[in-house]
Parts: structure tokens; sequence; C-alpha cells
């Protein structure tokens, strides 16, 4: 498509190509009613009966060389839009109605029009071209927005380079075209009562109607309008703009909708105004029934889904804008929360292991009580749901580790995450606890509510931290260090998921926690039985350790300390591998000396008793324990 770069500048545009160097792009953007596919990028076919609207705008980038004065003799063709420098956009509205035409054939007279206006006065100026064959059908949910990019390339003599354009193509959700027709009926009709009606729920795109027809509100057309009104911005930031900006255009301002700008996004941010004037207009019965929907006992509230921003006292609630919670904002869009990101708001990280409940060795206490807590998470659901049981039972579950450190006390909630597919979030107790009165509150508030609701596990170690006993207040740091612990016993009977707490000193613990507690599960140092098959477990699938675990099961060592072991003599193993055969080296542990004997099966990894001992050494004296060998 051949398009001179100067054919939609006006003289103050001009002025700056001379100044300039880089890449002038232009962007027309049609937008079709009842369109069908298009077939080809070059020729577009747009059928009867369509509204094209040519909507030019303009980039400059590189400014970094001075160019060659326009030449006089030029012919410029003007277009009809306002000053450059005031950054302003005017719309050229074209009909076509022949039987068919082409996309480029409708570029063209989109141009040719266009420089038919008189320049002096571009700003009031708009084409309306039609020879009325036929009327133009009105249909939201068929109508489609098709962009056509076009970028030129202008060198230092104003010469240009020809591309061809790039065409995109994109569909406005029903839900959203819903949402639109609902703004223009009121601001034309502040007290209409017939308002748009709302489209089957069916019919909605977006993954929002999962969670409306879950909660029972596709009856409910004020509920399921106020969503769309809170997810309009992160779906569709130009929404709200577009839709009222010929409205304030012609009545200079309009307060009746409320909305406010934001310190970052510039575009419109609905209030509880909004909602209340779109949904009720003028009507005060029917604005009381919008403003109760934010009311702390209605399940928008309860669920932390959307509520009202925290206004000085003296303004007017329902000026508070709108604000949806992030992961509903993420489900809504794409139909799954994503991941929170560690920060002093969500001070946890998430854990994951593939290992299962096969691949950790575990005694029988400890196994009946690890299938206990499955239970609870893949029955629990199914019992307050379908047997009414919300009222009678507690909420969530809490849990209680408590035992020696590296008895396996984190892999344990780790697999059992990984086996149910809950994500399992690992409390950073640095970034919760604070010196500042109530800040350790704060944290843990918006920790328990940012997972409310998540089906996740949350798990706290080293919890005698923040869990520990209260005590006799002696001063000030007593009286809220309890304050603290009498909070946390409050706020952890109420979280509906859940917690896992592991100690080393269970008593340490509150005896008001251990009531809460659901279950309470002791893990010991293992014995030789469980050791061996520890070890057993830990090396490599690939290697060969003979009878490596029935020598050293003797030892008195936790899970934890065998992991260690193990990492120490597979970086001797892998260094033996690269030495000479029958060659003598020191040991990196101390003065002992072995042979590098050749392995039976060179695929597997060699491990040799004595890296193993020197390991065992290594860890026992850490720990201040006497070693025998």
């Amino acid at each position: 498509m051949k398009i001179s770069p100067f054919k939609f500048m006006n003289a103050q545009m001009r002025n700056v190509i001379k100044r300039s160097k880089g890449i002038y792009t232009r962007f027309s953007k049609y937008k079709i009613s009842n369109s069908k596919a298009l077939q080809s990028q070059n020729e577009q076919q747009i059928p009867a009966n369509v509204s094209v609207q040519v909507i030019p705008q303009k980039n400059i980038i590189n400014q970094d060389e001075e160019l060659t004065p326009i030449n006089e003799n030029v012919n410029v063709m003007e277009q009809t839009i306002q000053p450059f420098a005031q950054g302003a956009l005017q719309t050229n509205e074209i009909n076509i109605v022949e039987e068919k035409i082409s996309l480029s054939n409708a570029v063209n007279l989109a141009e040719e029009r266009a420089s038919e206006v008189d320049a002096v006065n571009p700003a009031e100026e708009k084409i309306s071209v039609s020879n009325n064959i036929n009327p133009i059908e009105q249909s939201i949910s068929a109508e489609k927005t098709i962009i056509i990019e076009e970028t030129i390339l202008i060198d230092k003599n104003m010469n240009t380079v020809e591309t061809e354009p790039a065409v995109k193509s994109t569909n406005i959700p029903v839900e959203f075209e819903y949402l639109k027709s609902l703004i223009d009926y009121r601001l034309n009709n502040p007290s209409g009562e017939n308002i748009p009606r709302m489209p089957a729920i069916e019919d909605w795109n977006l993954p929002v109607k999962k969670f409306i027809k879950e909660h029972n509100l596709a009856n409910n057309q004020n509920a399921a309008t106020l969503l769309l009104i809170g997810l309009a911005p992160h779906a569709d930031a130009e929404l709200f703009d577009i839709a009222i900006q010929e409205k304030l255009k012609a009545s200079g301002d309009f307060p009746e909708i409320g909305g406010v700008r934001g310190k970052n996004f510039r575009g419109f941010l609905p209030t509880g105004q909004t909602a209340v004037f779109l949904l009720a207009g003028d009507s005060l019965k029917r604005r009381k029934e919008i403003e109760q929907l934010f009311w702390s006992d209605k399940d928008f509230a309860k669920k932390k889904i959307l509520w009202l921003e925290e206004l000085s006292q003296g303004e007017p609630v329902m000026s508070g804008k709108i604000i949806m919670a992030l992961d509903y904002i993420d489900m809504f869009l794409f139909g799954a929360a994503a991941p929170p990101h560690f920060s002093t708001t969500f001070p946890a990280k998430k854990i994951t292991t593939r290992l299962t409940s096969n691949d950790i060795v575990m005694n029988d206490e400890v196994r009946k009580h690890y299938k206990n807590l499955r239970d609870w998470i893949e029955n629990n659901p199914e019992l307050m749901r379908d047997w009414d049981k919300q009222e009678r039972l507690r909420k969530g579950f809490r849990v209680l580790f408590y035992g020696p450190p590296g008895t396996g006390k984190t892999l344990t909630a780790n697999v059992l995450g990984n086996e149910t597919g809950k994500d399992v979030y690992k409390i950073d107790l640095s970034m919760v606890v604070s010196k500042y009165i109530g800040e350790t509150e704060k944290n843990l508030e918006l920790l328990f509510a940012r997972a409310e609701d998540k089906d996740w596990i949350l798990f706290f170690d080293e919890a005698d931290a923040i869990f520990g006993k209260r005590t006799g207040v002696r001063d000030a740091h007593d009286k809220y260090a309890n304050q603290e612990v009498s909070y946390l016993l409050q706020r952890i009977e109420d979280f509906n998921g859940l917690v896992i707490l592991a100690t080393n000193m269970k008593n340490n613990i509150d005896d008001a926690f251990i009531r809460r507690f659901n279950d309470i599960v002791k893990f010991t140092i293992p014995n030789e039985n469980e050791r061996r098959e520890i070890w057993k477990k830990s090396f490599p699938e690939k290697s060969d350790f003979n009878d490596i675990p029935n020598k050293v099961k003797k030892y008195e060592l936790t899970g934890g300390n065998i992991i260690n072991i193990i990492h120490f003599a597979s970086i001797q193993a892998v260094m033996k591998r690269h030495e000479p055969v029958n060659e003598k080296k020191v040991l990196f542990n101390g003065n002992n000396y072995s042979t590098v004997d050749k392995p039976a099966d060179p695929s597997k990894l060699k491990f040799y008793l004595e890296d193993v001992i020197a390991g065992i050494r290594r860890e026992m004296i850490k720990e201040g324990k006497p070693f025998d060998a």
C-alpha cells in the first residue's frame, strides 16, 4: 500500500518532521460491525453495510539529527486533526455501503476524502460518505476491530521506504460490550429504569463466568455487573474513557459517574459512585441496593474479592475507588491465580518437591498422621459442601510437627503438598516479626488474608518464635508480646486452610495453641532399620554403594545428617571417577589414604566406605557428639 508520509500531516507536523530523523508510524483503526473473516492481508474484503472508522495516529522517534528542509513545491495534503503538539486525535468516519470493497480501497477512499477537507479549522471537521443504499445494521456481538499498522522510514532526504501493513484483529468480549452499552445508556438516561439486559452467562468469554456460576450470581445482574465494573480497568484500560469522553466534552464535567485517576495509571478508575450511578441512576431505592453490595457482611467483602478504598473522615464512602484483589483479577481474566511474589505483603516462599511418600522413610506413627492429613485435604470440602457442617465444625485444619532438627518435618509438609496438588508456602519469620508495636500482627493479617480461600498449605518453621507462651506482664514488652500471641490464637482459628507449625521445642508453644490443634505429630530420630532405609533411598539411582547402608546404620543420625553425608561422599566419588586407576590420593577430609579402584559398572557412580565414614565423622563432630569408628 503506497502512502506518502506527508498526506496525513498538518503544518506543525511537517515542522517536526523537518527536525527529525527516524520512523514515522501511522495507525489506522477500522471498526467493523457484522464483519466476516478476512481472507488475505493485502486485499481483505469488507462485507456490505459496514462502518469503517479511520483513526490516524502519529509517532516520531529517534529525533537525533536535523534533516534537509522540505521542498516548498511538494504538494502536501492536510488532514483533519488537531495540532500534533497538543497530542489530540480526530476521527474520520466513513460508511462503506458498496456490495464489496477491499480494505485497501477503503483506506484510499478515506485518504481522498480527508484531503478535500479545509485545514483552516481542522478540529471541527468530520467526513461522512454514504450512498444510503442500505442502512447499517447495529450489532454488538459481531463487532470487530481491525488495526492497520504502517511504518514509514524517513531518511535524511525525506525519502520513504514503503512497508506492508500488519493487520491485527481483536474481539471485544460480549460482557464488556454490555458494560459499554450500560455506560452509554446511563449517560444519556440518568433517570432511566430500562437498563440494557445482561447477556446470558454462557455467552461470556472471560473465566469470570465460572465464578458467577459457582456463586449463583447468574440471575443477580447488580452483583455480576459490579464485578465487571471492578475488572474493567484491568482488562480494558480505555473502556470507560472511550465510553464517556464525548459526554465529558459536551458538558465539561460529569460528577455523577464518579471515578478517579491513579498515580501511575492515568485512565478512569471506577469508584463506588460509578457503580451506583450505572446500575441505579437517580432511583434512591436501587441506589441503596447497590451500596449494600459493598457492606462487610456481603460475600464480596467477606471473601476479600472487592471492596472500597478507605477515605479520610468526612468524605462520602461511595467516592472511594473500587479495589479488586489481585488473585481474583488473575482468576477472572486467566482462569487461575498467579503465584504471589515474595514481598513484605506476602512474606512466604513456595517450596516444592517431586518426592512422594514412597521416597521418604516414616515410622508407623508418623505415617498414620500423614494419612489423616491427606484424608482431611481430600474429603473435607465434600463434608462442608454436601453435609451442611459449616456452622458446627471449625474452619481449616491446624497441625503441629515437633521433634529434633533433621527428622523430616519440612520434607513431610512438602511431600504432602506434592501428593495432594496443593501449593506449600514457607513463612519467612524474619519479614513477619517486627520490633514496632502492631506491625507483626499487621504482617500476619496480610499473609492470612492473601491465603484465604486459596487451598494453600501455610508452613511456619521454628513456630515457637511467634507462637510462644504468654508470660506475666512485668513491663511493656511483655504486654505487647502477649497481645501478638492473643491475636494469633484468634486468627489461626479463623483461617479456613491448612496450617502446619513446626518446632524443635513443643514445650515452648503456648498451651492455648495446643487445644486449637487438630493434630500433633511427633518426629523422632530414626532407629537402625529406618536409618538403613534412609541410606538406601538417599544414594543416587545410578550408583554402586555395595553394602554401605548395613555397615553405617549403627550411627545415630537423623535424615538431615544422612543427606549431608551423602552429599560429601558423592563429591568424593565424582573426584575419584576422574583419577587414574590404583593411584593413591589424599582425601579431602584428612590424612587417610585410599586406593581408587576401577568400578564394576562404569555407568554408575561408585561410593567408597571410607568416604562415607569421613562424612559421618564430620557430622558428629559438628554436633558435638563423640565418634567411634
